[in-house]
């Protein structure tokens, strides 16, 4: 009589653990969403880039400081994609002929194609120029004859006035608004402790300009 218990209480192990192992090859086999660049994230790498790129949309010339909006490139997850994915894999697996299998396999490369979106906002940022800032320019610097007329440099005087960079000569008072700038960025030395958490100044710890480079000017208003 054991025995013969022994054999009537296998068939329902195997049935208590097979649903378990099938539950657990479904979850191993559920693709994994893609790691996406969320917006704050592409927030805080572009600060660390080490350097920004966009329209100056303020100058204060009294505090040396400027306002550029950049253009923030992000990612975001479409779940109907992702959801349909998994749908798919799993048509995949139980397909039981050829036609079956290539609808599975050509809905797995539609939603694949669809499964991660871009996105773009900007956003503007605050950056002080250092002491020793310096402004370079791709075009250089408007002079007129006598007449008054814009003057037209020859080849040579450009490359006179170019610089090893390519570049010609700037100052900070040459920047307005709308010029399309990109602005190195650094990192001032970290000052002393301070004794009291009180005394901490944020300022301290801001990232500054050591370059910037005008890289064109505002378009002409009709």
């Amino acid at each position: 009589m054991i025995r013969s218990f022994r054999w009537m209480f296998l068939p329902l192990c195997a049935f208590l653990i097979a649903p378990a192992f099938a539950a657990d090859e479904k979850k191993k086999d559920d693709p994994k969403p893609p790691k996406i660049m969320e917006k704050k994230e592409a927030e805080n790498k572009l600060i660390k880039a080490g350097q920004i790129a966009g329209e100056l949309v303020h100058v204060e010339p009294t505090k040396n400081s400027i306002r550029v909006k950049v253009t923030i490139h992000y990612q975001e997850l479409n779940q109907g994609a992702y959801k349909a994915l998994i749908q798919a894999q799993i048509d995949l697996q139980r397909a039981r002929d050829i036609n079956a299998r290539n609808n599975a396999l050509r809905a797995i490369a539609q939603h694949q194609a669809n499964l991660i979106t871009i996105k773009s906002t900007s956003k503007e940022v605050p950056v002080d120029a250092a002491d020793d800032c310096k402004v370079r320019s791709a075009q250089p610097k408007a002079a007129f004859d006598d007449m008054g007329n814009v003057k037209k440099f020859t080849p040579k005087e450009l490359a006179a006035l170019r610089g090893k960079d390519g570049l010609f000569d700037g100052e900070f008072s040459d920047l307005s608004p709308g010029q399309v700038v990109r602005v190195a960025l650094v990192k001032p030395k970290p000052p002393p402790t301070p004794k009291n958490k009180d005394d901490i100044n944020l300022d301290d710890y801001k990232l500054m300009a050591s370059r910037i480079v005008i890289l064109s000017q505002p378009a002409p208003k009709p």
